[in-house]
């Protein structure tokens, strides 16, 4: 794992030093995270037909676009949603 650091701003760069110190120079808001080396590879592909395992209500879904953990769906009595797939395995509909 590499650790990154994210300014408000939206670029990231590598750091190395306590990011208290740097955040107290620079007067940035900064927020620390790990970042796992290997890239996020979902089993959703657009096209493809899901059901939310907690929102049955929503009914089934067409995926309509996966770009890494995020994976946008239009779900029948929800309207289109973007899902985390890092957090939510949608179910796979034969």
């Amino acid at each position: 794992m590499m650790r990154m650091r994210l300014r408000t701003n939206g670029k990231c760069e590598d750091d190395l030093r306590d990011p208290a110190q740097s955040n107290r120079r620079s007067g940035n808001r900064v927020q620390e995270t790990m970042v796992d080396s290997v890239p996020f590879r979902s089993l959703v592909e657009p096209g493809q037909w899901v059901r939310h395992p907690d929102r049955p209500e929503w009914g089934d879904g067409q995926v309509q676009s996966a770009v890494g953990p995020r994976i946008t769906v239009n779900f029948e009595h929800q309207g289109k949603v973007l899902i985390n797939a890092a957090l939510v395995d949608l179910d796979i509909l034969g």
